[in-house]
């Protein structure tokens, strides 16, 4: 007979207490990123430069508030991943196991070899700090909780691994794409998730992105390297700012006979001769970023936590809370299938928008695209859009599609200004100018993609004005790649 309370826990208390170790963890985290981050942004201000962020962007970095939600995307990626895998080896420890000595000791094994894993590229703070507290606080709490109701593992686990099972029937190189496409940005409450996610990732990933993926980098020249002509003029245009203050710099340089040294905070060095570092920047730029970046190990579990810690998370909140509501309405020995038949439901009422649009993107074909330009399906539109876009067909041969512009939903708009990117009509370039000004962030940031793909100088003044008008760190990232692609520098 299972002994304990009366009613279910909300969420596995052990859970709760590695999210909040996560969550705890990734405040410091983001929140000392963003200070250097600004200190940098600063910097690059004060030498003549264009920092990304800019501006009321950049203000933003040290907002207490900027951490806290920026911080989210580690709980919820590899905080999430590491509770749950660590919950679930502790209860089977208890519960399958019979708290084999052996079992435990496999265990704290795989755990310490994660850990000296992380570390092999090069000691990680951060990572250390989620990959020892998040497991060690779980698993106190798991082993210290009392024994409560909890579900029976059929209950629990047959929708779980049902919905996985027609989830992976979607796994493909679109997948994330489908889901923001089909399933968010097609109601109110999806966008709301969408537009949180693109107001606060570029926090933490600022927190991990390796030299190379960052889009303006600090440098420190030091004395002897300071007076070497050209060497200046070639980081600047690589985006790399010499900055007065060494502690803000991502890159350290100098010149011991003869030889630059690249060399990063962490004390990874590069050696190259100056006069090849002139001739061929960007191999050097990248063999460096190689050499200094720790992180990648993170940066992998982070995704996997992301990719299977979060929905399995997010599954067991939806199944605790719904259990608990049912052990009242319906009575203990209903609430648990009923919490079943509701996950699967509702897991299937979200995968539906996903599997219906790409079924039909799959039943389009070429004939059917001026009928689904011009029709009222928004999913054939949407799907007419995306082909023309990855295809490279020319929009301007569907002139119905103007309707869009200002009419269709954002992720039209957002398709139509990527098909408006790979047009040589003049026409449709005063399209995209018009798009400029669209309310959602999505769609600019494609817009501004467009115009550097279709190569016109002419959207160098515009893209900058939207590059120093906007607070949004996104649009101003995807500004910034567009000048940089239209062949502006700094300094210019």
């Amino acid at each position: 007979m299972l002994k304990g309370p009366a009613k279910p826990s909300f969420f596995p208390l052990p859970l709760a207490a590695g999210l909040l170790a996560a969550q705890i963890i990734a405040f410091f985290h983001v929140r000392h990123s963003n200070l250097l981050t600004l200190e940098q942004m600063r910097q690059i201000t004060a030498a003549g430069y264009l920092p990304v962020p800019f501006g009321e962007a950049a203000a933003k970095l040290g907002h207490w508030g900027s951490a806290f939600w920026g911080g989210l995307f580690f709980t919820l990626s590899i905080g999430a991943g590491l509770a749950i895998a660590t919950w679930a080896t502790v209860n089977a420890w208890k519960n399958t196991f019979g708290r084999s000595r052996i079992f435990a000791l496999a265990a704290v094994t795989a755990w310490a070899a994660l850990v000296v894993w992380l570390n092999l590229g090069g000691f990680t703070g951060p990572g250390t700090l989620y990959a020892v507290l998040i497991p060690a606080v779980t698993a106190t709490a798991a082993i210290r909780q009392r024994a409560r109701i909890n579900p029976g593992l059929p209950w629990l686990l047959t929708p779980l691994v049902v919905l996985t099972g027609l989830w992976y029937s979607q796994m493909n190189s679109q997948l994330f794409i489908n889901i923001r496409d089909y399933l968010l940005l097609s109601n109110p409450a999806g966008r709301m998730i969408n537009d949180f996610y693109y107001n606060y990732t570029m926090y933490p990933a600022r927190s991990f992105k390796n030299f190379q993926q960052q889009t303006v980098r600090t440098c420190y020249l030091e004395n002897s390297a300071g007076g070497l002509a050209g060497l200046r003029r070639v980081l600047v245009g690589n985006d790399i700012i010499p900055i007065a203050g060494r502690d803000a710099a991502q890159m350290l340089i100098s010149l011991p006979d003869r030889q630059l040294w690249l060399t990063s905070p962490s004390g990874a060095r590069v050696v190259v001769l100056w006069q090849e570092f002139i001739r061929h920047p960007r191999k050097f730029i990248s063999k460096f970023s190689s050499a200094a970046d720790h992180l990648s190990r993170f940066r992998t579990v982070t995704f996997y936590g992301l990719l299977i810690g979060f929905p399995v998370m997010l599954y067991l909140t939806v199944f605790n809370t719904v259990m608990r509501l049912m052990h009242g309405l319906a009575g203990r020995s209903r609430a648990q299938p009923l919490a079943a038949l509701f996950c699967l439901l509702l897991g299937c009422a979200l995968l539906w928008p996903v599997f219906t649009g790409t079924r039909a993107a799959g039943r389009l074909d070429g004939r059917q695209l001026a009928s689904a330009i011009a029709g009222d399906n928004w999913h054939l539109r949407l799907a007419a859009l995306r082909q023309i876009a990855d295809n490279r067909l020319e929009i301007s041969s569907f002139p119905r599609y103007r309707r869009l512009c200002k009419e269709g939903r954002i992720v039209e708009r957002y398709w139509l200004a990527k098909a408006l990117g790979v047009s040589r009509s003049p026409a449709t370039l005063q399209d995209l100018y018009r798009m400029l000004g669209d309310p959602h962030p999505n769609v600019v940031c494609q817009v501004l993609a467009a115009l550097a793909e279709r190569n016109d100088k002419a959207a160098l003044a515009p893209i900058m004005a939207k590059l120093t008008s906007t607070g949004h760190w996104y649009v101003q990232y995807y500004a910034y790649k567009a000048l940089r692609r239209l062949g502006w520098k700094q300094g210019e």
